[in-house]
């Protein structure tokens, strides 16, 4: 696919996370970067993630790999739990900005980026464009970013300030407000999916099964409702207040109405989420399929009903996303990024809290038509996230930086 931008760009970014680490953030950069070069454009990422040779040898040291158009320069070095920061971050970063010369330096950032905040730094220094997009949502430590920001000067500096998902729009602008500057510009700009590899009218039914968990849910059944979670199974996720949370789904509906749920993902988690399903003797209802690739999941999702997202703060979901692509119905939380995506009773059920959402599977179990009308309206309205829509977006941001770059 090419898209016709206003003009070829020299794009930089910088990423403390990176592949072949898994996470949204790491995944959306990778993405990115393979679809601008894809477009035409001379795309560079600097990263503090080690990389990993075909031998298996740590690649870091300013290692340089090459792949799909872009060239990765690992700034990177050995640290405790491979933690994706450089002491000499900041002249690392300065000289390879000032050797690449880029058209514009696109900073992806997030509660704890130590090496994107040096990107921010190094970048302004050198009067470069740059682009911040904010991969997280804040929590607890609003107050610490807003003061960073004020010390940093990031309210005033020529910035594009830009977050994933409206939660992160709305914590962005909240950073930036000071005396200074009292009405800060933040964009949302998306995290961006391949739409026809998840459309089940262009997926090819194969069995695919894996250890046999899949072929359980090859035939629906009226009074069945089969529920996906496809996430890492970290505190975040809210793994165990989800099973919580389908137990009592299950209490709640008539006699007779089944609800299962698969969990497809692994992570630090996965001991205590395997210690509540024997402890609840859950194993009758709730699957663990591990870590599935892409065409296992868009299979998986041509025989599932719901996918269900528990976290209030998910910055963006694209898991949800491929999962609404797909043509699940979705249950989220109302003030997570999936509500960008997601309209209430027309694509899926949005909810304030755990109890609710409970309420909301069990609904779904019991009322068939509903779940029907969801999985229709989502299989023939794709959700607008593909990548053209991203890429050009994207563009846009970028010469929004350029503009600021010029008047400061």
């Amino acid at each position: 696919m090419r898209v016709a931008y206003a003009s070829v760009m020299r794009i930089v970014h910088v990423s403390d996370a990176y592949a072949p680490r898994i996470g949204g953030m790491e995944t959306q950069v990778h993405n990115l970067a393979q679809q601008q070069a894809a477009a035409g454009h001379d795309v560079y990422v600097l990263t503090a993630t080690l990389g990993r040779a075909a031998s298996g040898e740590k690649l870091g040291r300013g290692a340089i790999e090459t792949g799909d158009g872009v060239e990765v320069h690992r700034l990177a070095c050995k640290m405790p739990a491979e933690i994706p920061t450089h002491p000499r971050q900041n002249s690392l970063i300065a000289t390879a900005l000032r050797d690449l010369k880029p058209d514009v330096v696109h900073c992806h950032a997030g509660m704890l980026s130590p090496f994107a905040f040096a990107g921010i730094r190094q970048a302004l220094k050198q009067k470069l464009p740059v682009v911040v997009t904010w991969h997280s949502t804040f929590t607890g430590w609003s107050a610490a970013f807003k003061t960073k920001a004020w010390c940093s000067g990031w309210d005033q500096a020529p910035i594009a300030w830009t977050a994933v998902g409206s939660p992160g729009v709305r914590h962005v602008a909240r950073m930036l407000t000071t005396r200074r500057a009292p009405a800060p510009v933040v964009t949302t700009l998306p995290n961006g999916i391949d739409l026809a590899s998840w459309v089940p009218s262009k997926i090819a039914d194969s069995p695919l099964n894996k250890d046999g968990i899949m072929a359980s849910w090859q035939a629906p059944e009226p009074r069945r409702l089969r529920v996906v979670a496809t996430q890492r199974l970290e505190i975040r996720k809210r793994t165990i207040p989800l099973l919580r949370a389908l137990a009592r789904a299950r209490q709640m509906v008539p006699a007779g109405v089944q609800i299962e749920l698969l969990i497809a993902g692994t992570g630090s988690q996965d001991r205590a989420v395997n210690r509540w399903i024997k402890r609840n003797q859950a194993g009758g209802w709730v699957t663990r399929a591990g870590k599935l690739c892409q065409r296992q999941l868009a299979n998986l999702y041509r025989n599932a009903d719901v996918f269900v997202a528990p976290a209030p703060l998910e910055a963006f979901g694209i898991a949800a996303l491929e999962a609404r692509a797909a043509g699940l119905a979705i249950v989220a939380r109302s003030g997570s990024g999936v509500a960008d995506f997601v309209e209430h009773r027309v694509s899926g059920l949005l909810v304030d809290d755990d109890e609710a959402f409970a309420g909301a599977v069990a609904q779904l179990a019991v009322e068939t038509d509903l779940v029907d009308r969801m999985k229709r309206y989502n299989t023939e309205h794709a959700p607008k996230f593909g990548w053209e829509t991203v890429l050009k977006k994207t563009d846009q941001e970028y010469l929004r930086a350029q503009a600021l770059a010029k008047r400061a």
